[in-house]
């Protein structure tokens, strides 16, 4: 697969991108180009959702109040959750989170995973039956298997170190699913329709703009810990060019002209997520690792402005959400369904592949989503993490009345936690070491915020299942932190399901031999398929 603004792959950040038509989705009139860069981010929420198997009357946890985060809480509580929690280490997350529909936001600074468990458990009156872990940072990678229920779900949206040390054994005891959440597959028609109905609202998310021009410093904000999303609105094709660890040019690129099958979009809202910053930072993320100059971004929408001789259905002046990735179509996994693991995949940003932080993007016809009217461009954007989280609960079975843990109250776990409570979670909990990210999870609808700052695996458990009354069904592990993966493991109820969203580090040690005993599964989540 080729990713936007995956290394060697060339991001949005630009003026014109030439992609595939059917990765492109028409807006409604409702929808602004600034929601519909949104669905990006939102599509990693629904398909994070998807990827826990949450249920309406379901508790959920998010973990993590950043931008993913949020979207989870708002898909979960939109998917028909009874409680959502959300957590984060940064109290003014968590505030923008309570703003946002967060019933419970947690601050997870200085407490362990033990204590965010106790926490969460107490937020959501029992332990999460789903959690999404939105973060990668083990702490609450840890807390999240320590506090969903037994038999929950843990779904990993954060992506973190590639080798993360957590209780597998004490999710296998208690038979919790750990989840992996991939981007997202067929997720954005599902976000696109949450953001059209008005199920899930993405007005507030983005807390800053920019024009393409002023690039650097947006990404300067972005980088800031207590920013949510930043939005890049572009006119030209200059595009916001990686070229190395902390080197992005603005840089004018040829416009692309679309195939038969594809879409030339004007980029109008690109949001800046945290594998973009990740790569600016670091210059990898796993195996992907930037070798040449890529622009950057993936979380996108726009206008058509062309349409490929074979696409049908699609006028300029559609607004969309794109769909990042662009499929082979031909291996055993597109054909079975899960193309979301194409070994030949290309996905925005995603070395080689260039993104779309730039003025125009081709993308395939079929990853185009139409957006409605009452969905902005910025909500459309965000359907892109969003449906990470969508992936990430279907992964962990996420079902109606499950208690869930969220760990990381960043972007993916906020959106964790969000689609938990909207796919009918009976209970949220969200961790997260930042109190500011806890509190915006809770005014984006967090029902419980456990900050794990300090806290170890048991004492995340522990305040899981405080705040949830009990060990979550479903814990979604958005960190990739070695920490929250134990707590994940630790804090599920056996037979529960942990989905690992974030990724971190490459090789983790974990406690498996709990989770084993426990029937915990842990299962992983790449992305999101069928948005």
């Amino acid at each position: 697969m080729e990713f936007f603004a995956t290394p060697p792959v060339h991001g949005s950040l630009t003026r014109f991108i030439v992609f595939d038509a059917d990765f492109c989705y028409k807006l409604p009139d409702n929808v602004s180009h600034e929601d519909s860069a949104l669905l990006e981010p939102l599509s990693v929420a629904v398909h994070a959702c998807r990827r826990s198997g949450l249920q309406m009357g379901q508790r959920v946890l998010v973990q993590g109040a950043g931008p993913i985060g949020i979207l989870c809480m708002m898909t979960a509580r939109a998917m028909g959750a009874a409680k959502v929690a959300i957590t984060d280490v940064i109290q003014s997350r968590l505030d923008l989170a309570k703003t946002l529909g967060a019933e419970e936001a947690i601050l997870t600074q200085h407490k362990s995973p033990s204590e965010v468990r106790d926490m969460v458990v107490e937020a959501l009156g029992g332990e999460p039956d789903v959690t999404m872990e939105c973060t990668g940072a083990q702490p609450c990678m840890e807390s999240a298997i320590l506090s969903t229920r037994s038999g929950g779900v843990v779904v990993m949206v954060g992506l973190g170190h590639p080798r993360v040390e957590l209780p597998i054994i004490d999710a296998a005891l208690r038979e919790v699913d750990i989840r992996g959440v991939f981007r997202y597959a067929n997720c954005y028609p599902t976000a696109l329709s949450l953001v059209a109905s008005g199920k899930i609202d993405l007005n507030g998310l983005t807390r800053a703009h920019y024009r393409l021009e002023d690039t650097v410093e947006a990404f300067k904000r972005a980088s800031q810990a207590d920013v949510i999303k930043v939005s890049e609105m572009g006119v030209d094709n200059l595009s916001a060019v990686l070229h190395g660890i902390d080197d992005i040019r603005l840089e004018q690129k040829t416009i692309p002209i679309p195939n038969e099958n594809q879409l030339l979009i004007r980029i109008h809202t690109v949001g800046i997520c945290g594998s973009d910053v990740h790569f600016l930072k670091r210059g990898c993320i796993g195996s992907f690792i930037v070798k040449e100059p890529m622009i950057l971004g993936h979380e996108t929408s726009g206008t058509v402005v062309g349409v490929g001789s074979n696409v049908k259905g699609f006028f300029v002046g559609d607004r969309v959400a794109l769909e990042p990735g662009a499929i082979c179509r031909r291996c055993s996994q597109c054909r079975s369904g899960r193309y979301n693991l194409c070994e030949d995949m290309t996905f925005f940003a995603t070395p080689p592949a260039d993104g779309t932080l730039t003025r125009y993007v081709a993308h395939e016809a079929d990853f185009c989503f139409k957006l409605p009217d009452n969905i902005s461009f910025e909500e459309g954007a965000l359907l892109e993490p969003l449906s990470v989280v969508v992936h990430a609960c279907r992964r962990a079975g996420m079902q109606m009345g499950h208690r869930v843990l969220v760990q990381g109250a960043g972007p993916i776990g906020m959106l964790c936690m969000m689609t938990a409570r909207a796919l009918g979670a009976a209970q949220v909990a969200i961790t997260d070491l930042c109190p500011n990210r806890l509190e915006l999870a809770k005014t984006l609808g967090a029902e419980h915020t456990i900050c794990v700052q300090g806290k170890s695996a048991a004492e995340v458990r522990e305040a899981v299942i405080k705040s949830l009354d009990c060990e979550p069904d479903v814990t979604v592990e958005c960190t990739g932190a070695q920490s929250s993966m134990e707590s994940s493991i630790l804090s599920t109820r056996p037979g529960g399901v942990i989905a690992m969203v974030g990724l971190r580090a490459a090789r983790v040690e974990l406690p498996l031999i709990d989770a084993a005993l426990r029937e915990v599964d842990i299962r992983g989540v790449f992305r999101y398929l069928n948005w």
